[in-house]
């Protein structure tokens, strides 16, 4: 009987241990969980910031290359215009000399 009731008290007793390392356990991996989906959340944040830094840099590039083009464009059309002015005196001098050599 007394070897019936230490066995029984040290199964009592190994059964107290393992749900005691069971609960360990799973609170480390609550843990754990815990700060996996934190470090997902933040690893997200940050590679949407990221994301949105290179979107923004890209636009903003791509922008002053439009804004670069619009000038040069302005510039062509202005030395365009300017050559047709030119152009059109010289060839308003060119009749005129021809009426007075008539």
């Amino acid at each position: 009987v007394l070897k019936a009731a230490a066995s029984a008290s040290a199964q009592s007793a190994l059964s107290h241990n393992v749900m005691q390392q069971n609960h360990h356990q799973l609170t480390t991996l609550s843990r754990c969980r815990s700060n996996t989906n934190s470090s997902g959340s933040s690893l997200q944040s940050a590679t949407k910031q990221a994301s949105m830094s290179v979107v923004k840099k890209l636009t903003f590039g791509i922008q002053s290359m439009f804004k670069e083009l619009e000038q040069e464009e302005k510039t062509i059309l202005l030395q365009s215009q300017q050559q047709q002015n030119s152009n059109q005196h010289l060839y308003s001098a060119d009749i005129v000399t021809q009426a007075d050599a008539q």
